[in-house]
Parts: structure tokens; C-alpha cells; sequence
């Protein structure tokens, strides 16, 4: 085979060494420089005082800076060219493999320059081996006889005894005392290199203990034990003589997965034998099979059809301890183990919930300790009731309030429906649409949930609906944003100010404001020469919400920290607050200084004479008094939609004028 060595020339500060797609062996010293490339040799033989030549490619022709060995022997570099390195073979060499140093950063290749003349090493049988075991060389002019041959492995304080010999090999004894190394080696008075730049002298193996010693099939079991090896490969692990899975090896350790087979008999005992890349090592150890459990497939699961999220038991025989590697699949989908309970005898009583994810129809069920596939079944899954709507947006006690969504059934009966977990009454069921009642005295509530729940299918919820009580404070459900702390448009802030969330205005206008007055905001209808971002004029100026609001009496309360004018130069200051029948309806303001009415009356609600507003700008509090609350009472006679909030004229002249408000809460009486 071909094999190609590379590494960058300049700059190289680290060596990495990986195999290339076509099998050839790849050097690279990494930087952005050149990559230096080492093909073949030209010729691939000499004797001592010829010249060779080391090819490739962006070999630099730097030639102070390559040096260029033949096995140990350093060699004379003679010329360097970007394609081929020049080199004389010194008297002291004899054949070995060729390593190119660049900058002080060592290439070695397999590349073999045979020295004619001289005895020569070509290749030996292993490159490891045991004390006692016999090594092979194999090459030429080897000596005369047996006792030209003088080897030491490592460190080594005696030569490796000669067991046979001939001028083209020779083998020798690994003698007691040889350590991992180079290996020394002289034929009679010549100094060779051999081709193998360390030689690894191996300990026998031994087998210590195994954990778990009783485990079902497809376990994880580790092997205790000393010198198996670092690599998986070669290493064979038999399991009552049934091959396991190796799953990592290194010294002293070596994890296997025991074999699924049905060779491997329950509650059996049988051997554990293991072969590494060196040996068969003496000796066992012993694993005992354990049970594969066992469901019952007519009463083992229960039920066998359900809904999405529906429990699941099972009971088995055989069952592990522990749910803790238990593993329950509907097709593909695994199921989350809810409870298990382990009795005496084995028996184990697992609870799983129907998955999310799983299709509607007959799927397979699949129980599984570890890899070990113990039960397969067929469960079906229903169509579960799913919640899709709620038609009402606001309901009081006593009225209905209409689901609609899917699969809901028609039996009452098989159904109980909640309100925020109250128990509240099915007035009627459809496959797709229920009706439950509101208690008589349900209170106000923002968002309370809708729950329904089936006898063996998890609670169906996921809708929610605004309930106003009868009496009391119903400002939750009426409008948003309308207390302390009061949250700003995202996006919206320039400085202090900003434009309050959840309130529709018609022009873009700041009316928040978070302070050193107030960290928590307030509601600001301002004007003024010193509003920073809020020096323009107000000039009806609207901010409202439009809700929809069944007959009752309401009580609006205004809490106003300050409502005041900058004396001598405010030239208009008007603000009112107030209701009016349908979307976006409430009216501009006319007049002038600060004396203001609305300019028609016609949406208002008119309760005995008494229009649906007030003048907030009339309620003066200054700066450092105490804030006074303002009241609206407003009676609708039935169900209507209706607009509230501020128009606003303010003209802030040479001074300023504002309107501040904390907090707007309403009561049903």
C-alpha cells in the first residue's frame, strides 16, 4: 500500500496524526502553512556513503533546518528542494525505517531504507509479548551463528536467549526482567535497528469479579480485572458460551451487555470466559440468568383501550425491584411510569399513562427491562374530548356558559364539569358542544377555568371565561391596566413616559408615567413646558376600553393624587372620564380656559337625568395634598357594549396642567 506523510512546514505547533479516507496514513502539524507531503524513497537501498533521496511535496529546501534518520542512525542531509530531501547513508547505519524532523517537530513514516552490506531488521513477528514468549526477526546477513545475536528489551539486564537462528531470521525468549522500550539489538559487533520504535512487554490478565453477578438478558455488566488491554477490539467475552456485546475495555475494566439469547436458560449459572487482543485468559467467573418477567397477555394489562393520558397497569411476574429500567412504549412513543409497586415472589405492578403523541387507532404496547423486550400487546386508542372555544366572554351566576370543541360524548352521566374546581351543573352535552351552568353565588372571577373530567380519561380543560359576580368589586373583569402597577406598551418608553398597555387611544400619546412619585405609575393626562416627552397639546385626546356589560348599577371610583394648573399661562385644561354606548364613541370636548362639557350628550347612558361622565379637571388636588377620589355611578337597563375612558384638551401655554390617576376600580350594586 501507498502511504503518504504529511505536516505543515512553518510555524507548526502541534502534531495531529488520523487515517485519510483512502486508508493512507495522514501527518499534519497545524497552522495555515504549506502542507509538507513524504511519498517514497529513490532508491530504497544503498550502502553506507550512498545517497538516497526522500520525495514529496513542500519540502522547504531549508536544509539547517531537516534532519533525516534511518532508524537510529542519523543520516547526512544533503540538499533539500521543495520536492525531494538528498541524504548519504552514514557508516553506522544499518536498514530501518526513515523519520523526517522539520523545526524540531519529528515525522516518522514506515518508509524502509535497506542498507546493503550491513545486517538489517525488515519486520518482526509482534510488536508485544509476554515473558516467556518467542519473538521472530526476520532480514538479512544476520550473522554467522546463533551467538552473533545479542538482544535486550528495555531495560533488560540479560540478552534475550536464541532459540533459532539462520542468516535471514532469528528468534529469541522474552527473558524475565524485560521491560517495555526500545529493543537493542547487536549482531556481532554491528549496532541494528530493529523496525518497531517500542516494544510493550504484557502482563497475564486476571479475572477479579463481576457486577451484577444476577441480571436479566441485555444487562450492563462490568468485568473487574488487570491488564485487558485499552481497546475493544479483539477482546471476546463469552457468556455461558454465547458471545456478549462489548461495550468498552480498558485495564481494568470491561463492559459487556449480556446476550439475548435462548441458549441462556432462566435462573441458569454459567461461565464468563474472556479472550483479549493477547490471551485467553485462565480461568472464569460465574453469572447467574435471571427470569425474564412475565405479563399475562388476557389479564396482565389493564385497561386495554383508552384515551391520550389514560393509566395503564400492569402486572408481571419475574418483575425487577425497581422501576428504574422499566420501559413501557405505545408504537415508538415512551410512556411515563407513574407508580410500581413490588411485591414478595416477584410480582411487580406498573402504572404508565397513555403518551402524548400517540395515534388514535390499535398501537403496540411494548414492555421492556433494559434491552430486554419482555410483552407485547395491542392497546387502542379512542378519540379524546378536546376543548376547542367558549362562546361567552363574560358570564354572571346563573347563566350558561356554551364549550365547544370535539368528542365530548352525549351521556351527562359519563362527565363532571368544574368552574375554577368548583362543581358546577351540565345543562346539556353534544359530541360538540357543552353547557354548564354558573352557581348562584359565584363570584367575580378573571380567567376562571373550565375543566370537564371523565371517568378514565385525564381532565379536559384548557379554556377559560370572565365571571361577574352579583355585588362587590368587579374591576377585574371589566377593564385592564386599570390599577397600580400599571404596565407599559412594550416597547413604547421614552424616559419616564410611556403609552399604558391594554388601553386603545386615538393617536398614539404618552399617558403613563413611572416616577420617583410613583415607581408603580399613574395614569397622566399632562401638558406642560417641564413632560419631557410630554410637552405637546392634548387636544381630544382619547384613551378608552370597550367592554361588553350586562344590566346592572355601577359604581366607578377615580383615586386622583393630583389634578392641577400651573398658574398664569395655561391656555386650555379639560379631562373627562365617563361611559358611552357602543365602540369608540366617547365625544370631544368644547369650550374653553377650564371650563369644558362634552360636545354632544348622546352616547351617554342617562340615568335619571344624570349623563354618564364627569369632569375630572373640575376635582383640583395640588402637588403635595392628599389625593381625593372621584365617583361615577352608571345603570345599565340591559346588556350593552359600551366604551369608557378619558378625552383629554389640555394646551399647556407657557406653564402645564395634568390629571393624574392610581387607580380605577368599579362595583356592581
Amino acid at each position: 500500500m501507498k502511504k503518504i506523510y504529511d505536516f505543515i512546514c512553518f510555524g507548526a505547533l502541534f502534531l495531529f496524526a488520523s487515517c485519510g479516507e483512502d486508508g493512507t496514513d495522514v501527518f499534519e502539524l497545524g497552522t495555515e502553512d504549506p502542507v509538507v507531503t513524504i511519498t517514497a524513497l529513490s532508491p530504497d537501498y544503498g550502502y553506507s556513503g550512498d545517497e538516497f533521496d526522500v520525495i514529496g511535496d513542500n519540502l522547504a529546501g531549508a536544509v539547517d533546518f531537516v534532519k533525516v534518520n534511518i532508524g537510529e542512525n542519523v543520516a547526512k542531509v544533503l540538499s533539500c528542494t521543495d520536492e525531494r530531501i538528498t541524504v548519504r547513508i552514514p557508516e553506522d547505519a544499518t536498514t530501518g525505517k526513515i523519520s523526517v524532523k522539520f523545526f524540531n517537530e519529528e515525522l516518522k513514516t514506515d518508509l524502509m531504507l535497506r542498507v546493503l552490506g550491513k545486517p538489517s531488521v525488515e519486520s518482526i513477528s509482534k510488536e508485544w509479548g509476554f515473558v516467556g514468549d518467542l519473538i521472530t526477526f526476520t532480514g538479512t546477513e544476520l550473522g554467522t551463528k546463533a551467538e552473533d545475536i545479542k538482544m535486550i528489551f528495555g531495560d533488560a539486564k540479560v540478552n534475550a536467549p536464541v532459540t533459532e537462528w539462520s542468516e535471514t531470521s532469528f528468534t529469541v525468549q522474552i527473558p524475565v526482567g524485560a521491560t517495555s522500550g526500545k529493543i537493542g539489538l547487536m549482531v556481532y559487533t554491528q549496532k541494528v535497528n530493529t523496525p518497531v520504535n517500542e516494544f510493550t512487554i504484557r502482563q497475564h490478565a486476571t479475572l477479579a469479579s463481576l457486577t451484577p453477578a444476577v441480571a436479566y438478558k441485555g444487562s450492563e455488566v462490568t468485568i473487574k480485572g488487570t491488564s485487558f488491554g485499552t481497546t475493544t477490539e479483539g477482546v471476546k467475552v463469552l457468556v455461558g458460551g454465547v458471545e456478549a456485546e462489548v461495550l468498552s475495555c480498558n485495564e481494568e475494566e470491561i463492559k459487556i451487555r449480556i446476550p439475548i439469547s435462548e441458549s441462556l436458560a432462566d435462573d441458569q449459572e454459567v461461565a464468563v470466559k474472556v479472550v483479549t487482543p493477547y490471551e485467553a485468559i485462565e480461568g472464569e467467573l460465574k453469572f447467574t440468568v435471571k427470569a425474564t418477567p412475565v405479563v399475562d397477555a388476557s389479564t396482565g394489562v389493564s385497561p386495554l383501550e383508552g384515551y391520550i393520558g389514560t393509566a395503564v397497569t400492569i402486572t408481571g411476574n419475574h418483575m425487577p425491584e425497581t422501576a428504574e429500567l422499566l420501559v413501557a412504549k405505545f408504537n415508538e412513543v415512551q410512556a411515563t411510569v407513574s407508580d410500581y409497586q413490588y411485591k414478595d415472589g416477584g410480582i411487580g405492578i406498573l402504572t404508565v399513562k397513555v403518551p402524548n403523541g400517540v395515534s388514535v387507532g390499535n398501537v403496540k404496547i411494548t414492555l421492556s427491562v433494559g434491552n430486554l423486550q419482555f410483552y407485547e400487546g395491542t392497546f387502542k386508542v379512542n378519540s379524546s374530548p378536546v376543548m376547542n372555544s367558549i362562546v361567552e366572554k363574560l358570564v354572571q351566576p346563573g347563566e350558561n356558559i356554551t364549550i365547544k370543541g370535539d368528542n365530548f360524548g352525549t351521556d351527562k352521566e359519563a362527565v363532571d364539569a368544574f368552574l375554577n374546581e368548583m362543581p358546577v351543573e351540565i345543562t346539556s352535552i353534544k359530541n360538540d358542544e357543552v353547557k354548564i351552568v354558573v352557581l348562584a353565588d359565584f363570584p367575580t372571577v378573571k380567567d376562571a377555568m373550565i375543566s370537564l373530567q371523565y371517568a378514565d380519561i385525564p381532565i379536559v380543560d384548557g379554556q377559560t371565561v370572565n365571571v361577574m359576580g352579583k355585588r362587590g368589586d368587579v374591576t377585574a373583569v371589566v377593564l385592564e391596566n386599570c390599577q397600580q402597577p400599571f404596565i407599559a406598551r412594550n416597547g413604547s418608553s421614552s424616559g419616564a413616559w410611556s403609552i399604558p398597555d391594554r388601553w386603545k387611544l386615538n393617536r398614539d400619546f404618552y399617558a403613563l408615567i413611572h416616577d420617583n412619585r410613583d415607581p408603580n405609575g399613574r395614569l397622566s393626562l399632562l401638558s406642560s413646558v417641564w413632560g419631557g416627552s410630554n410637552i405637546n397639546v392634548l387636544r381630544n385626546d382619547k384613551m378608552y376600553q370597550v367592554v361588553t356589560l350586562p344590566a346592572g348599577k355601577y359604581k366607578f371610583i377615580l383615586t386622583v393624587p393630583e389634578c392641577n394648573v400651573v398658574p398664569g399661562g395655561v391656555k386650555a385644561f379639560g379631562v373627562l372620564f365617563g361611559m358611552t354606548k357602543g365602540e369608540g364613541t366617547l365625544p370631544d370636548l368644547k369650550g374653553s380656559g377650564e371650563s369644558w362639557t362634552p360636545a354632544t350628550e348622546a352616547d351617554f347612558i342617562d340615568n335619571a337625568g344624570q349623563k354618564s361622565y364627569v369632569l375630572v379637571s373640575d376635582h383640583r388636588v395640588t402637588t403635595f395634598a392628599s389625593p381625593i377620589e372621584v365617583e361615577l355611578t352608571v345603570e345599565l337597563e340591559k346588556e350593552e357594549v359600551v366604551t369608557i375612558g378619558f378625552v383629554a384638551y389640555i394646551d399647556r401655554g407657557s406653564k402645564g396642567a395634568n390629571a393624574d390617576i392610581t387607580n380605577i376600580s368599579i362595583e356592581r350594586q
